[in-house]
């Protein structure tokens, strides 16, 4: 039996945060690493985000 994984569910919040995490748009990719810290914060699992938050690092968005 496969393990349930919340970050590979499409239907679970770690998967949005995801797609949104590789998207396109600097704005977007924005908004979803405010969302992973605000997540992070109180308390819910965000470690399998790590991968896509560290690849969004190199910018000149000094807000992040």
């Amino acid at each position: 039996m496969q393990q349930y994984n919340p970050v590979t569910d499409p239907t679970g919040e770690n998967w949005e945060l995801r797609q949104q995490l590789n998207s396109e748009y600097r704005d977007r990719r924005a908004d979803a690493i405010k969302r992973v810290i605000a997540n992070h914060t109180i308390g819910k699992d965000c470690s399998g985000l790590f991968p896509d938050v560290v690849k969004n690092m190199v910018s000149n968005n000094k807000s992040m």
